[in-house]
């Protein structure tokens, strides 16, 4: 049975975009009383969509809050190359006056702070560099997928074996659920023996990029600190931690077919770890909404999330790695 990466998380996606298309219209609005004609407002719309709902809502599934000036230079500077048909010079320029109004209108509706819009727009006055990066690319457009061919060193066998499983698809659909309905009913302490038994190739370490909480509420900071106090576990805070490994697996996945990945082009091992860590997370996030778990399992469940945490990103590094990319351009 194929489970979609994105099954748990499409209502989430389907929500922020409901919320940016409401907030687009706003930005129309503004745009039709500053006397600009209706052609040039459809373009600025169409270009700020391409942004925030084809780029950062479909490849982040986050809030705008969580926008930052390296994101737009990976939307602009890589993304658009790797997505868009025959990319001009002209439209480069008129997408970054269009996100430039954007986040103008942003910081008078106060959508944005300004101590955030300030930079972001300061990006959107770097003409030259996203001009610079249309010229590398006008050269070399190769220079926007791959940087160097998968691994030689992978084993050919396993490769055959995750080829025959996963025909040719992209990585998107690859999450297979593998672990079966037996295994569903297995306890959290049996769980985590049978993880430490099967990735004993990925050593648990600590993570190379902090995972951001899934749900934030009213935080000022980007990421929470390792040493403030942490309040007791609950069935919430254990929904939430899940629900935050799930979706930094499909946001790494996606971040992967932007460069045209295949499942064959993978190492094995670490790609077949990232889809069983997201099917063990399907799974648990099915019994989590309607299993009462004791206390003592919440913490069992957290030290599961922990480890699973750490085997991904040690996975994710083999992968990148393999490939040629860099892991931390990925912000998660």
């Amino acid at each position: 049975m194929m489970i979609k990466a994105s099954q748990i998380l499409e209502s989430y996606q389907s929500q922020l975009v409901e919320k940016i298309e409401v907030l687009l219209e706003r930005f129309h609005q503004d745009l039709l009383k500053r006397k600009l004609q209706p052609p040039t407002v459809k373009r600025h719309l169409a270009n700020t969509e391409l942004f925030l709902v084809e780029y950062h809502a479909f490849y982040f599934l986050d809030d705008i809050s969580t926008i930052r000036p390296e994101k737009i230079y990976d939307f602009l500077g890589v993304w658009y190359f790797q997505k868009i048909r025959s990319p001009k010079a002209k439209d480069l320029a008129e997408i970054l006056i269009s996100l430039k109004k954007f986040f103008f209108f942003a910081e008078r509706q106060g959508v944005l702070p300004s101590t955030l819009c300030g930079p972001l727009k300061k990006v959107c006055s770097d003409k030259s560099y996203f001009l610079r990066r249309f010229r590398e690319y006008e050269k070399n457009p190769g220079l926007f997928l791959l940087s160097h061919p998968a691994s030689s060193k992978t084993s050919k066998t396993s490769l055959k074996e995750i080829a025959d499983r996963f025909p040719d698809q992209g990585l998107d659909d690859a999450i297979l659920k593998s672990w079966s309905e037996n295994d569903a009913g297995l306890t959290l302490e049996e769980i985590i023996d049978q993880m430490m038994k099967k990735y004993r190739v990925f050593e648990p370490r600590d993570n190379v990029i902090l995972l951001e909480p899934f749900f934030r509420k009213n935080q000022s900071r980007r990421f929470e600190s390792q040493t403030r106090h942490k309040p007791a576990p609950t069935i919430h805070s254990l929904k939430e931690h899940c629900m935050a490994l799930h979706r930094a697996n499909l946001v790494f996945m996606r971040w992967l077919d932007r460069y045209n990945c295949r499942m064959g082009e993978l190492p094995a091992e670490a790609i077949t770890a990232c889809l069983d860590c997201d099917s063990l997370l399907n799974c648990l996030l099915a019994r989590l909404n309607v299993e009462l778990i004791s206390e003592r399992e919440i913490q069992l469940g957290h030290k599961l999330l922990d480890l699973m945490d750490k085997m991904l990103w040690k996975a994710r590094y083999t992968i990148t790695r393999a490939l040629g990319l860099e892991l931390r351009e990925l912000s998660l």
